[in-house]
């Protein structure tokens, strides 16, 4: 909060308590120590007197000496948690406080409390979705912030449902997303007021039933936990979003697929994009068989799914998808059946398959990671480096002793860890990574060992050439990368942003410091194919590298050779597109196969 009349006074209310600053920010003085402060507001129509509340216990203090000095007065408020607070100028000794469910009023600048009506229904999820105002000009006229948005029009005697998340027709008012974070009046009016909520920008008139208008168009705002890309066509993206279901872009609009969710995990057949999975919160999923020409099926699960939590495919059967519930679970039929294949520990936060040995899989409940080679038969545990929120296991694409996982916690220099022995002995590789959590890891088929990591600030990459850690390419704001994805067949790295929507940007390999070979280098026929072909390589001497992966990176065939007449075989693979990667040196071409 900036002091009104010195705005180089500025107060920051933290977990350590409320620090003050006199010079713009430049240094900062502890004023209240030993809990921690939420809500920080000045007294209507005062310069030297403040009110603050505790973020956690419910207690009231009040400073008037401009914050140099604070003193608790809670009496008559019981502690249920965050406690948020609102005041008028239309009666500067009111306060309207509320904690989770309950809502509290004192006539007297908060020398004493009394407890007030409460909304009948009111939930603000442990005061994770809690803001309460009161019009500057009526001190009766009140909006408290919850799931919903509830109105009072006399002083807090009575409410009603005002802003309504789940309206349907039938009910009073009109509908504004749910889960208010924050409200506020427009300066110099006494009844617009704008709503920060789970779904954008909302703005009304509170002594109105006029239906709110929604101002959250353009704004690159959405919360993305996860998101899949088809190699099928590339304008087609599934992500999903907190609070905003499960959305598709389809090259131009982006369609809600899960309604009234947190949408979570997708994933396409990556052979027939008319078939896709979209999950939405603790386990629950729809399928599509026809691209939603129909509505999808709900598709039956194991349950015992967390909140968020992992679903994967299976590198080379399109038709088998491991879902992460009360252990690991196995479907070979797109989810009509699912096998347990008892993963140790809690339910999953994470699976990871190998792309070049679909028996090798390696999964996490967060605290642990387990290791089978045998396709979930037997299980190990796996000795980790240092203890800490497990957020991310990547494998290298032709050898699944080759592991990485990365950290989501502030634990400096101990980021990202490398194992060439299955997670028996462990290399650090954070190398200067900033002391940010990292959320996903993922090593690049057919590049120069290359490796994405997202982290809290964005994507950093690194390379068998690079000593260490860079920030890849320019433009990406510094936000929360929760997932990151690689669409094979474009050359294009997607990520999920946390509170920006989704990006992408260009890895062909020039971007990532590795030179290409003439075009004309590899030859591939017959192609398409039904199965065998060859590789006639041109002007490529010496051993190559050769690697060959579906359009989602998993590897059907890796081998090195001296030749340069290479006789192949795919007919035991499903239809689709492949990408043929020859590696020599620091050169490499990659063409496409299309097998039939």
């Amino acid at each position: 909060m900036i002091d009104p009349t010195a705005t180089s006074t500025i107060f920051a209310t933290t977990r350590q308590g409320i620090f003050k600053s006199i010079d713009g920010g430049t240094n900062w003085a502890l004023k209240s120590t030993g809990i921690g402060f939420n809500d920080i507001v000045y007294k209507a129509g005062s310069t030297t007197t403040l009110f603050a509340t505790a973020s956690g216990s419910s207690r009231f203090y009040i400073s008037t000496d401009n914050g140099e000095n604070w003193t608790e007065s809670s009496t008559g408020i019981t502690n249920n948690g965050k406690l948020d607070i609102a005041v008028t100028a239309a009666d500067p000794e009111q306060i309207i406080a509320i904690n989770n469910r309950r809502v509290y009023k004192s006539t007297d600048g908060g020398a004493n409390w009394n407890a007030i009506t409460t909304p009948g229904t009111l939930s603000t999820q442990g005061g994770y979705n809690q803001t309460v105002v009161v019009s500057p000009g009526d001190k009766n006229l009140m909006l408290i912030g919850g799931v919903h948005g509830w109105r009072s029009m006399d002083g807090g005697t009575t409410w009603e449902i005002y802003l309504d998340g789940y309206w349907q027709a039938g009910r009073p008012f009109f509908y504004v997303h749910s889960d208010h974070h924050d409200l506020e009046f427009l300066p110099g009016s006494n009844s617009i007021v704008f709503s920060a909520n789970d779904g954008g920008l909302f703005k009304g008139d509170l002594t109105s039933a006029t239906r709110w208008e929604d101002l959250s168009s353009g704004l690159s705002i959405t919360q993305y936990y996860k998101l899949a890309g088809t190699p099928q066509n590339a304008n087609f993206i599934l992500a999903g979003a907190q609070d905003n279901d499960i959305t598709h872009y389809n090259g131009t609009n982006w369609i809600n697929r899960n309604y009234g969710t947190d949408g979570v995990e997708a994933l396409w057949n990556y052979s027939d994009s008319n078939m896709a999975w979209t999950c939405s919160q603790a386990g629950s999923m729809r399928r599509t068989t026809n691209g939603w020409a129909t509505n999808a099926q709900s598709i039956a699960t194991p349950g015992g799914a967390r909140f968020v939590w992992p679903l994967e495919i299976n590198p080379t059967t399109p038709t088998t998808i491991y879902g992460g519930f009360n252990s690991l679970y196995r479907s070979t039929d797109s989810g009509d059946t699912w096998t347990s294949l008892n993963s140790p520990g809690s339910s999953p936060t994470v699976i990871t398959v190998a792309p070049s040995d679909d028996n090798v899989i390696y999964v996490s409940d967060g605290n642990r990671v387990y290791g089978t080679t045998n396709g979930g038969t037997d299980w190990n545990t796996l000795a980790l480096p240092v203890s800490g929120n497990i957020r991310s296991i990547a494998v290298n694409s032709t050898d699944p002793t080759e592991v990485y996982i990365c950290y989501g916690r502030y634990n400096d220099g101990n980021k990202v860890f490398k194992s060439s022995d299955s997670g028996i002995n462990w290399t650090n590789i954070t190398g200067t990574l900033p002391n940010v959590p990292m959320h996903k890891i993922l090593f690049l088929t057919g590049g120069n060992g290359d490796l994405f990591l997202g982290s809290d600030i964005g994507v950093f990459h690194r390379n068998n050439t690079l000593s260490d850690w860079e920030i890849l390419g320019t433009g990406l704001p510094n936000v929360i990368v929760n997932d990151i994805e690689v669409h094979y067949a474009t050359q294009k790295l997607r990520v999920a942003t946390y509170g920006r929507g989704v990006w992408e940007i260009s890895i062909a390999s020039g971007t990532l410091g590795v030179e290409e070979f003439a075009s004309n280098a590899l030859e591939i026929y017959p192609n398409p194919t039904q199965g065998q072909f060859t590789l006639l390589l041109k002007e490529i001497t010496g051993e190559s590298q050769i690697t060959v992966y579906n359009i989602i990176g998993g590897v059907v065939k890796s081998f090195k050779t001296k030749k340069t007449t290479i006789d192949m075989d795919l007919s035991q693979f499903s239809s689709g597109m492949y990408l043929v990667d020859i590696k020599n040196g620091n050169k490499k071409i990659v063409k496409k196969l299309i097998l039939k």
